[in-house]
């Protein structure tokens, strides 16, 4: 059985072994291309070379030569024996210099290492891009918008009217996340003041966790009195821009406020497709909290919109031009 066959069927069924004697020939000199059998292997979606040397060698010349043929190579190095003795495996493997021998044992801890790096760059970059929830894409979204200056996590909780305690996880994202840094100050040492980074790093690093902030939407005959909105959707972008108003108004109110449109409901379908009214956006957070304005938020208003071509993404870019760190 040949060192393929052995690797497909003890570890990799996909494994691939071919000939490197050419390569080792152009990129080592030639002591070292004559002295060893040169093989690729790919094994695991890992490349590493497999040499069978011609000659008996010892093992601190094995270990110097491996280095200087990595160094060459740029690919991690194993050797095959035919035959291989206890005492010579034994400081193999308290060398940990890797090899295959004709027994079918098999030590390379360079593809150990190199998987569970993979798994673990995978793991953080699932992490890294995981989707925020509401309360943190609230926080994120203010931090966007105010200047760089520091905030206590109850100045936070205070002026988006949520608890300390989202305040505190949300905040424990966006530093998770590289997007925040804090000190530590006051009399004990223990309050932390927090900040974000430069505005467009901070918006490129976490605009792959921004996500539609729309729960949900309904139809109503008029906003009553008392319900807080701002004008969101296509109605916020076509007055902002040259887009042009629709022909139907739509607003956004946080989750809230939901309960008092429902004395104001149009359910029936055709009485919605025939009758003015007014569309409803029910946001996932407090929307009244991120803008000084009649209109939600630009951020928000892009996440939100109910449809997309080019007319409204010329919008979009008229919308935003002045602002240096927005970037889709």
């Amino acid at each position: 059985m040949d060192v393929q066959d052995v690797l497909k069927e003890c570890i990799d069924e996909n494994a691939f072994v071919r000939d490197w004697n050419r390569e080792a020939g152009e990129r080592l000199n030639l002591y070292l291309a004559g002295k060893y059998d040169f093989q690729a292997v790919t094994l695991m979606e890992e490349d590493f070379l497999l040499l069978s040397s011609m000659c008996d060698s010892s093992l601190q010349i094995l270990i110097r030569e491996k280095e200087r043929i990595e160094t060459a190579s740029g690919m991690p190095v194993a050797f095959y024996f035919e035959h291989i003795s206890p005492f010579r495996k034994k400081n193999l493997l308290k060398n940990h210099v890797a090899f295959i021998d004709a027994d079918q044992e098999i030590y390379l801890p360079f593809l150990a290492l190199r998987i569970r790096n993979r798994e673990q760059n995978r793991e953080q970059h699932a992490e890294y891009a995981a989707p925020f929830a509401p309360g943190t894409q609230l926080v994120f979204l203010y931090l966007l918008y105010q200047p760089e200056k520091e905030f206590s996590m109850s100045e936070i909780a205070a002026e988006l009217d949520v608890s300390v305690m989202t305040a505190q996880r949300s905040l424990q994202v966006l530093y998770g996340k590289g997007l925040v840094t804090f000190r530590t100050t006051g009399k004990t040492g223990r309050e932390k003041r927090y900040k974000r980074i430069e505005r467009t790093s901070y918006y490129q690093k976490g605009k792959c966790s921004l996500t539609n902030p729309v729960a949900g939407e309904l139809f109503v005959k008029q906003l009553p009195q008392g319900v807080s909105f701002l004008k969101s959707d296509l109605t916020a972008l076509g007055e902002q821009t040259m887009l042009g108003e629709p022909v139907h108004k739509t607003v956004a109110v946080p989750d809230f406020d939901k309960k008092q449109l429902e004395k104001f409901l149009i359910t029936d379908r055709d009485e919605i497709q025939d009758s003015e009214h007014v569309r409803v956006q029910i946001m996932k957070y407090n929307i009244l909290a991120l803008s000084n304005t009649e209109y939600i938020d630009p951020i928000t208003l892009i996440l939100s919109l109910s449809n997309r071509d080019e007319r409204i993404d010329q919008a979009v870019d008229e919308l935003m031009e002045d602002k240096t760190w927005y970037q889709e």
